[in-house]
């Protein structure tokens, strides 16, 4: 005798759904060119959900923006510059990682679950690591432009 839930595995024809789920067939595997060109809108297709989806998502790309036009007109050097559009842009991939994750874990746990919770908490807490590491760094560089001439703001 079957559980409920082997029988669900078994028939997967039956499964219907979630509210507001299409139900789509596969597309077919695309190779060569068909299949760069294809990713690349499946890249866009992403991005635009998040943009229109993801409150977070756009919270940070407003302030990735805000600091990329602050980074352009500080003293500091291209490494620098650099280094800290790094971890800015780190922000953003980290939190389209985590909706990604959060979504699936969604998909497949449509309940409360303790693990459920644990992967979305885990996801949450990447997003945090990513957002201190800016801060520290913007904080270096805010460290070596008012004691730019000191031996201590030698660092870059």
């Amino acid at each position: 005798m079957w559980s409920d839930t082997e029988k669900q595995y078994v028939d997967m024809a039956s499964v219907k759904p979630f509210p507001g789920q299409v139900n789509m067939k596969k597309p077919a595997a695309k190779t060569g060119f068909a299949r760069i060109w294809a990713a690349f809108f499946y890249s866009l297709n992403g991005l635009w959900f998040a943009l229109r989806n993801e409150s977070a998502f756009r919270q940070e790309l407003c302030l990735f923006i805000i600091l990329l036009v602050i980074l352009c007109f500080l003293p500091i050097s291209t490494t620098f510059k650099s280094i800290l559009f790094f971890a800015n842009s780190i922000v953003l991939i980290v939190e389209l990682l985590n909706s990604a994750l959060e979504s699936v874990v969604d998909l497949s746990s449509p309940e409360y679950n303790v693990l459920a919770k644990r992967a979305k908490d885990l996801g949450s807490a990447a997003v945090f690591v990513s957002l201190i590491l800016a801060l520290v760094l913007w904080l270096a560089a805010l460290f070596h432009i008012i004691y730019g001439g000191s031996s201590l703001a030698n660092i870059f």
